[in-house]
């Protein structure tokens, strides 16, 4: 029976670094308008060529593993990682093998009953990314962009501590959380920032699956859903996958919904580890000054997020919603000053303002609202457009000043509406409400809906 499986996955996450330069090499670290254009015969292989590793990608891997508790060795080193494939023209990846920047770490995470997990930080190190082939539609051929061939990659790897498929969605999105708020990458998986590998087994008493690899996840969407269509097939299947011996890897098929086998999975041994030869060792605590480097840490959203549940009173959503861009959190701290925290994060999240206006100009707005000299309506109607258009918000506010005849208003919209008039009177609430948004039309919002439907029961008794 299902109940009787347990489920044991394990993540290897590759982010992109934002640094100028590539990893060894002086080539720029940007998107690129054609292919192949930043490129230089250091990241192409060219023979003769030395890499020269890039300091600062260093000094973020290091970053990342204080952040997740990790220990910083004493020693470190550069390995190289054979493999042979079109986008990477050395025919080997200048990685790290047994002695990575980072080790032995831990990152909490809530699970979806609400209780707190650890999930343990195997390590956290170095290395190159690969190119990037394109595949042209209905041609026989491949081509290869080298632009992101050489770009630093920091690698991730958990022990197999997830037990779900959204255990392992919470942690990814966490993990992008403390990345962003480091500033050391945009982390943004749709365009290839944030990469994801997940290990997948299932055991049931003492016998178990082989890992599954699972590759090519593009969002933390496709990552549950892979995750929840493998661990199914593998329950389903259990008896005939437990006689099987090695790791297999599997690609994520989005369109079918489908993992699809690709190879067996390589091993250390098939990628013929040896130190890189042209790079000497590295020694951390001599490079840089790490208790500095832990001091400067920006506050890490687990922390922001109690302030903003304890502080600001603010629910869960609101304050994940608010803590999703760390640029969010700083602006929002700014505008509540002696203003409402609740209807702050609201006009930021639902009203989708982010960071979009003058802090002074937000401040405006709320206490506009508070004071209920504006309304909702109008702000979203008038003030916001006319705010993309330019118009300062001073003049746009006195329009909610400007005097409205909203007696004659309100007769006018009963003379007009006989209908749902007599809705009303024959006890239909509806039609009130009806009644009350034909009003707010023609006052384009200004005027508040409480006032309004008191003015239309008195004359409609």
């Amino acid at each position: 029976m299902k109940e009787n499986f347990k489920t044991t996955i394990g993540l290897e996450i590759h982010i992109e670094l934002k640094t100028k330069t590539k990893m060894f090499c002086d080539c720029k670290n940007a998107d690129a308008k054609t292919p192949n254009q930043y490129v230089c015969p250091i990241c192409l292989g060219h023979p003769g060529t030395l890499p020269v590793p890039n300091k600062l990608a260093i000094k973020y891997a290091i970053m990342l593993g204080l952040a997740l508790d990790c220990e910083i060795p004493q020693e470190s080193k550069f390995d190289r990682k054979h493999y042979f494939y079109p986008d990477l023209p050395k025919n080997y990846q200048i990685s790290q093998y047994d002695m990575p920047f980072a080790i032995a770490g831990s990152l909490k995470i809530k699970d979806q009953n609400s209780k707190i997990k650890t999930i343990r930080i195997t390590r956290v190190h170095l290395e190159e990314d690969a190119g990037k082939l394109i595949h042209p539609d209905g041609a026989s051929y491949s081509l290869v962009d080298y632009n992101r061939g050489g770009v630093p990659l920091i690698e991730t790897v958990t022990e197999p501590d997830l037990e779900s498929p959204a255990q392992a969605k919470t942690f990814l999105q966490d993990l992008r959380l403390i990345v962003r708020y480091l500033g050391i990458s945009d982390a943004d998986m749709e365009k290839g920032h944030l990469r994801c590998d997940a290990n997948i087994s299932v055991q049931r008493g003492v016998e178990t699956t082989p890992i599954f690899e699972i590759k090519n996840m593009n969002s933390f969407r496709a990552v549950e859903r892979a995750l929840a269509y493998e661990a199914e097939r593998l329950r389903n299947n259990f008896e005939e996958l437990k006689t099987q011996i090695g790791k297999r890897t599997l690609t994520w098929v989005g369109t079918q919904n489908k993992t699809q086998e690709m190879r067996s999975k390589e091993e250390a041994a098939d990628y013929r580890y040896f130190p890189e030869p042209d790079i000497p060792m590295f020694y951390p605590h001599k490079m840089f000054d790490l208790k500095k480097i832990q001091k400067e840490l920006p506050e890490m959203p687990e922390a922001r997020l109690t302030i903003l549940k304890t502080k600001y009173n603010l629910s869960d959503n609101e304050a994940f919603a608010l803590l999703v861009r760390p640029k969010w959190y700083n602006y929002f701290q700014k505008v509540c000053l002696n203003v409402s925290p609740k209807i702050v994060a609201d006009f930021m999240v639902n009203e989708n303002l982010g960071v979009s206006l003058d802090v002074k100009d937000l401040k405006k707005l709320v206490l506009f609202l508070v004071k209920k000299k504006t309304t909702r309506s109008f702000i979203k109607q008038v003030v916001l457009p006319g705010l993309k258009k330019g118009k300062k918000i001073d003049d746009l506010l006195k329009l909610t000043d400007s005097t409205i005849d909203l007696d004659k208003i309100v007769q006018k919209i009963v003379r007009e509406n006989k209908g749902a008039v007599n809705n009303y009177q024959k006890g239909k609430d509806s039609a009130l409400q009806f009644l009350v948004g034909q009003v707010m039309r023609d006052t384009r919002g200004q005027a508040q809906a409480e006032e309004v439907a008191k003015k239309l029961k008195k004359i409609l008794k």
